[in-house]
């Protein structure tokens, strides 16, 4: 396998049952992440960061969790590779866009848009001219900055909202 050189961040809930089609898709997002030779990089815990952390595991890749003393009743993943752990939930959030190559963004809730959101914050004028250059209308007319690419590599932008 090739060595890993560019982390993705992968964003979404905690809340969903490894059973689910969201981890499904979290877990074959994680495998195709890692057989391209990308680090997953997540928050590390449950739910969309379990399964996708579990599709890059199976697959031979690195896991990178960013942990948080917040949840310290909670156990990080078992598939994680490495472990970075923070002391509260800015930090975890900082340190996940300090360390990340690209963000993608699967279902999620309160805590997936906190991800969200302190992304395009932090780089407001970077992401207008991302969101001009790839706005698409789907062909029910919903308007989507990006969707998602069969080839991680293919992708011209640093960000993508993936949606089912």
């Amino acid at each position: 396998m090739e060595s890993f050189s560019k982390i993705i961040a992968v964003f979404g809930s905690s809340a969903i049952t490894q059973d689910s089609p969201e981890a499904a898709r979290a877990h074959r997002l994680g495998r195709l992440l890692a057989e391209a030779s990308f680090t997953v990089c997540n928050g590390g815990y449950m739910g969309v960061m379990e399964a996708c952390s579990r599709g890059a595991s199976e697959a031979g890749g690195k896991v990178i969790g960013v942990t948080c003393e917040t949840f310290s009743r909670r156990s990080p993943n078992p598939f994680l590779t490495e472990e970075i752990p923070c002391k509260d939930l800015l930090e975890r959030i900082a340190t996940l866009m300090r360390i990340a190559d690209a963000y993608l963004v699967l279902d999620g809730n309160i805590g997936t848009l906190a991800e969200l959101f302190s992304r395009m914050e932090s780089d407001r004028d970077g992401m207008a001219k991302i969101a001009d250059r790839h706005r698409r209308t789907d062909a029910k007319g919903i308007k989507s900055v990006a969707g998602i690419h069969r080839n991680p590599r293919e992708t011209t932008h640093p960000f993508a909202i993936c949606r089912g």
